[in-house]
């Protein structure tokens, strides 16, 4: 079971979050937090696989908290789903790590889908040791096969 956290300060649309990840087989809703300082004293106390996180909070918005979690070299994913369309902020957040990046307002296939794909990640990294370039080359490039046969 993966379990998430999800970070969101508008708890109508953190309800429905949570409504949404419990449909998705694999994943349990550990937590629902409302500002980046509660997620953070949590995390102290608990074992989350995965983020649900907001941009927009009072106080420390979501880049400031997934900062904060990438100076304590926590082992956390992170998936990002904001209002925020600017590409200068999702470029950030994906160097940051984010799994990935989705634009609210969504609808429920796209962020099942991205949970699925965590979950093959997850899968897939935690069956063996040791990945080749073909394991990887299957996760990224299931959907559209990338042509390997160019050559230096």
């Amino acid at each position: 079971m993966i379990d998430v956290m999800i970070v969101e300060d508008d708890p109508m649309v953190a309800q429905l979050n949570k409504q949404y990840i419990e449909l998705v087989d694999g994943f349990a809703v550990h937590s629902v937090v409302h500002r980046a300082a509660e997620a953070l004293s949590l995390l102290n106390t608990c074992n989350i696989d995965l983020i649900l996180l907001d941009l927009f909070m009072p106080n420390m918005n979501g880049i400031e908290l997934l900062t904060k979690l990438r100076e304590t070299g926590k082992g956390l994913d992170v998936l990002v789903v904001s209002a925020i369309r600017d590409t200068s902020t999702i470029m950030q957040v994906l160097r940051f790590g984010a799994i990935d990046y989705i634009i609210k307002p969504f609808e429920f296939p796209r962020l099942k889908d991205a949970l699925m794909n965590y979950k093959e990640l997850a899968h897939i990294i935690h069956k063996q040791d040791i990945m080749n370039q073909t394991d990887i080359d299957n996760y990224f490039y299931k959907d559209h096969p990338a042509d390997l046969s160019w050559q230096l």
